[in-house]
């Protein structure tokens, strides 16, 4: 486990002292930002030249919308991991679907499915259209983008072709 910060001598913050207490073994390392920040704009270059239609969401993430591309989305995706780790030597995942919220979340499952395997996950995840609802029935409620709630104060349900949230009340006790 190594956490990362942008300056190497900085005194050991808060947080740095309370992972340190929890794994002694930890490793600390300088972050470097600026080359992180150049690998983002070439890989994010690559993925243009494929499509133009991107949505960077973060330095490392973005959304690619390749339906009107020839080929399947999960072969543009392999052609794509296989360029950035070729040329950038980056492990990368993608999540394939029909809309940006299931695309992220099949990420996710994909990076998750990959772990362990003496290597930063490289994943490919394919929800086909139609297979939403079974893709997302066994999930927690914390695998949907942006919600950090405890699990037995959630459910989720797939109806057609949106996603209802439904909030359990807890009366307290």
């Amino acid at each position: 486990m190594f956490i990362c910060r942008k300056k190497s001598r900085r005194p050991l913050s808060d947080a740095d002292g309370r992972a340190l207490k929890l794994c002694p073994h930890l490793i600390i390392i300088p972050g470097h930002h600026r080359l992180y920040r150049e690998a983002s704009r070439q890989v994010m270059n690559i993925i243009h030249d494929v499509t133009p239609l991107v949505e960077q969401i973060s330095i490392d993430e973005a959304f690619l919308d390749v339906t009107d591309l020839p080929g399947a989305g999960e072969q543009i995706a392999r052609d794509l991991q296989t360029k950035i780790l070729q040329e950038f030597n980056l492990p990368c995942s993608f999540g394939i679907a029909a809309n940006k919220l299931v695309a992220k979340i099949a990420t996710d499952v994909g990076k998750s499915n990959a772990k362990g395997k003496g290597k930063p996950p490289s994943a490919i995840q394919v929800v086909p259209p139609g297979e939403e609802s079974a893709f997302l029935a066994p999930l927690p409620i914390e695998s949907l983008w942006g919600v950090d709630r405890k699990p037995h104060q959630y459910s989720w349900i797939w109806e057609s072709e949106r996603l209802v949230i439904c909030l359990n009340y807890l009366s307290p006790r």
